[in-house]
C-alpha cells in the first residue's frame, strides 16, 4: 500500500466519522422535535378532553332542567325559557371553535405520526449506514496493521543492511591493512631472495674470496676443505685455463667440466640453503587468515553460504608485486 493510498484511507475515514457525527445531531434534533410535539398533542388533547367534559355537564345539566319545568302542568311558558337558557348555557361559537379545534388536533396527530413513520425510517437508514461504515472502519484498521507490520519488517531489513554494509566496510579495511602486510612481506621476502642468491652467485665466482661469516653453519669447513683439495689438484696452465671458463657456469655443468679436465671425481658444492624465516612464516599465516577468515560467517544469504575474496599477484619488471583481488558471491 502506497502513501498516497493510505492518507486516501484516512481521508475517507476522517470524512465518514464526519458524517456520522453530523446524522448522529440530526437525529437527536428530530427526536427532540418529536418528543416536543408529542407534548403538544397531548396537551392539545387534555384541553379537548375538558371542552368536552364541560360541553357534556352543561348538556345534562339542561334536559335535567327541562325535565323539572315540563312535568309542572302549569309551566308551559316556563318551559320555553328553561330550553332557550339551555342553548344558552353552551354557546354556538365555542361548539365550533371547539370543533375546530379538535379537527386541527386530529389533523395535527396525523402529520406527527407520519412524521414519526419518516424519522423511524430515517433511523433505520443511518443504523444501516453506520452499521457499513463500521464494517469499512474495521477494513480501513486492518489495511493499516498490516501497513504498520510491513513497515517495521522494512525497517527492520534496512537496519540489517545498514549494519551488514558497515560490517562489509571493517571487512574491506581489515583486508587492505592484511593486503597491505601481505604486500611488505612479499616484497621483503624478494629481497631476501634476490640477497641470498648475490651471496650465492658471490660464492661461486670467486671461491678463495668467500666470506665464511656469509655462508650457513658448517659450510665454511666444506669450502676450507674443497679450496685445499683444488690447489693439491689442478695445476699448470690447464687448470688455470680451465678454471676461469667454469666460474660463470652453473654448479652441475661446473662439476661435470672439473670431472672431465682433470680426470678426478670432485663434488660440487652445495649452494647455500636459507633456513626456514619468520617472514615466509608470516606470509603463510596471512594467506591462511586471509582465505579462512576467523569468526562465525558473515555472509548474508544473498551472497551464498562461502563467500570467497580470491587475490592474484605477480612480480613485474622491476620486481615489484601488485596484488589484485575482487569479491565473488
Amino acid at each position: 500500500m502506497s502513501r498516497l493510498q493510505f492518507s486516501d484511507l484516512i481521508f475517507q475515514e476522517d470524512f465518514i466519522h464526519g458524517a456520522l457525527a453530523q446524522l448522529k445531531a440530526e437525529r437527536d434534533e428530530t427526536r427532540r422535535q418529536l418528543e416536543e410535539e408529542h407534548r403538544l398533542h397531548m396537551a392539545a388533547r387534555q384541553q379537548a378532553a375538558v371542552a368536552v367534559r364541560l360541553e357534556q355537564q352543561h348538556h345534562s345539566h339542561g334536559v335535567a332542567h327541562n325535565h323539572e319545568h315540563s312535568s309542572s302542568q302549569d309551566q308551559c311558558g316556563d318551559c320555553e325559557h328553561t330550553h332557550e337558557h339551555s342553548e344558552e348555557g353552551v354557546p354556538v361559537e365555542i361548539h365550533q371553535a371547539l370543533q375546530t379545534a379538535m379537527e386541527k388536533l386530529q389533523q395535527r396527530f396525523t402529520s406527527l405520526m407520519q412524521e414519526k413513520a419518516d424519522l423511524k425510517e430515517r433511523v433505520e437508514e443511518l443504523e444501516h449506514r453506520c452499521i457499513q461504515l463500521s464494517g469499512e472502519t474495521d477494513t480501513i484498521g486492518e489495511y493499516i496493521a498490516l501497513y504498520q507490520s510491513q513497515r517495521a519488517i522494512m525497517k527492520q531489513k534496512h537496519q540489517e543492511k545498514e549494519q551488514y554494509i558497515s560490517m562489509l566496510a571493517q571487512d574491506k579495511e581489515e583486508m587492505k591493512a592484511k593486503l597491505a602486510e601481505l604486500q611488505n612481506l612479499v616484497m621483503r621476502l624478494v629481497a631476501e631472495r634476490n640477497e641470498w642468491y648475490n651471496r650465492y652467485t658471490g660464492a661461486a665466482a670467486g671461491v678463495g674470496t668467500v666470506n665464511p661469516d656469509l655462508l650457513p653453519v658448517g659450510d665454511d669447513h666444506t669450502l676450507s676443505e674443497q679450496q685445499q683439495h683444488t690447489n693439491t689438484e689442478l695445476s699448470g696452465a690447464e687448470a688455470m685455463e680451465a678454471l676461469p671458463s667454469s666460474e660463470p657456469s652453473s654448479g652441475p655443468e661446473a662439476s661435470s667440466f672439473h670431472t672431465q679436465s682433470s680426470g678426478f671425481v670432485q663434488t660440487e658444492p652445495k649452494p647455500p640453503v636459507p633456513k626456514e624465516d619468520g617472514t615466509a612464516q608470516q606470509i603463510m599465516q596471512l594467506l591462511h587468515e586471509i582465505q579462512n577468515p576467523q569468526g562465525a560467517p558473515r555472509s548474508p544469504p544473498f551472497l551464498g553460504e562461502n563467500p570467497c575474496i580470491p587475490f592474484f599477484y605477480r612480480p613485474d619488471e622491476q620486481d615489484e608485486v601488485k596484488i589484485l583481488w575482487c569479491e565473488c558471491a
